[in-house]
């Protein structure tokens, strides 16, 4: 049975699986809140009656005839959400039914699409294949990373949104959908049927018989049992050093956050300080001890490494001693609880800040890193479906550092 509330740790993506990974909006609503700090101050009394006052003036006067009572609830919900916290508005947010569906599957890691990962340009209304998953059906229908999609079932996306391109490509399991690819200089229509897919969210590699590579994507339902067995084939192997990929990792559950990175963190150590209504803080400490025991731990990060993922890094840094190595990320240091409404809609509304386990407030600044490497954000994340492990640190600086630093500690 599918849970009321979830508690969240997620952000805004700029790329995503178009199989439904990470259904976050790829850039901040066009709403100017900034004047919102200057609007009146004096209390708004005798609000229900005020509010009923205003719903019939609508109702009865506003040039738009086809205004309902629902549109107007629908708005004033909207307007709660948005208007509350400024400094929240990003993240606070009526869901629709389709958005609350889409977000389960990506929390439980289930989706139904085509198995591409796309970074979408809202200029022209295409987008670059980052990625295809193996097996799939866009895998099998022949399309690369690399490849542009151009037009969904004939549409153009110019001036549109990611989620608009995301919620075109997915569709019901067993349905078809036309995509217009550019292949190198050739333009193919392509039909595919969708179908449900189950992605995992933790991947590894060997780099060389002491050092392996371990990407965690997202954190879903299942990320902490994968990394579980992930970890141990890596113990068994006997590897001197980690290199552990947080680029382009959004974040996801809170909760499937924390018992993830107990696997790496000694009991009793803090991962991170939360912030609850109050203000109350609590000191949130592992309670597991670390799968491969102390061996050196390198975290790589970037301007895409978001929400739950930050924390981890921050937490893998001040309390198991790991090195960071990329770019600051993002700066979004806070937790959204999603309530399913009557209606099937949900409201998402932040519940908790945090802090990392300095004391520092990251908020809107990110984590820096121990040592700055520049790199294309989209070219990491795109070689996170290379396969061809030697052809992936050739191309990729910031994982040479991450190995270079690894030689040093060892």
């Amino acid at each position: 049975m599918i849970p009321k509330r979830h508690s969240i740790l997620m952000g805004i993506s700029a790329v995503v699986l178009a199989t439904g990974s990470m259904i976050a909006l790829a850039k901040k609503e066009d709403a100017d809140f900034a004047s919102w700090r200057n609007k009146p101050q004096e209390p708004f009394s005798n609000g229900a009656a005020n509010f009923e006052t205003v719903k019939q003036a609508l109702l009865k006067h506003y040039v738009n005839k086809g205004l309902t009572e629902d549109d107007l609830y629908r708005a004033a919900v909207e307007g709660m959400l948005s208007q509350i916290d400024p400094e929240m508005t990003m993240w606070n947010k009526l869901m629709s039914p389709t958005e609350y569906r889409e977000l389960l599957g990506d929390m439980q890691g289930r989706i139904v699409g085509v198995g591409i990962e796309v970074g979408f340009n809202e200029a022209n209304g295409y987008a670059d294949v980052m990625g295809v998953i193996p097996g799939t059906p866009a895998e099998k229908a022949g399309i690369k990373r690399g490849d542009q999609i151009l037009r969904i079932d004939g549409q153009s996306f110019k001036g549109k949104q990611l989620r608009d391109m995301v919620y075109a490509i997915r569709g019901k399991e067993g349905s078809q959908v036309q995509l217009t690819v550019l292949h190198e200089d050739n333009v193919k229509v392509l039909k595919i049927k969708r179908q449900g897919l189950v992605w995992d969210s933790v991947t590894s590699q060997m780099i060389n018989k002491d050092v392996a590579l371990l990407a965690i994507r997202n954190f879903t339902e299942a990320t902490p049992d994968l990394l579980k067995k992930k970890l141990t084939e890596l113990k068994g192997k006997g590897i001197k050093g980690l290199i552990i990929d947080l680029r382009g990792n959004q974040g996801g559950a809170f909760e499937k956050t924390t018992e993830s990175i107990e696997h790496f963190i000694p009991k009793g150590k803090l991962i991170v300080k939360v912030i609850k209504r109050g203000p109350v803080q609590e000191d949130l400490l592992s309670k597991g001890e670390p799968i491969l025991g102390s061996i050196p731990l390198v975290v790589l990060m970037n301007g895409h490494t978001k929400s739950g993922a930050e924390i981890m890094a921050g937490a893998l840094k001040m309390s198991a001693g790991a090195t960071t190595v990329g770019t600051h990320t993002y700066g979004k240091w806070s937790a959204q609880s999603v309530d399913e409404l009557p209606n099937k809609y949900a409201i998402k509304y932040t519940t908790a800040t945090f802090l990392a386990p300095d004391g520092s407030d990251l908020s809107g600044k990110g984590l820096q890193p121990d040592i700055v490497v520049e790199f294309s954000e989209d070219e990491a994340i795109k070689l996170q479906s290379q396969r061809n492990i030697e052809q992936r640190v050739q191309a990729d600086v910031q994982l040479q550092t991450a190995i270079n630093v690894l030689k040093l500690k060892s």
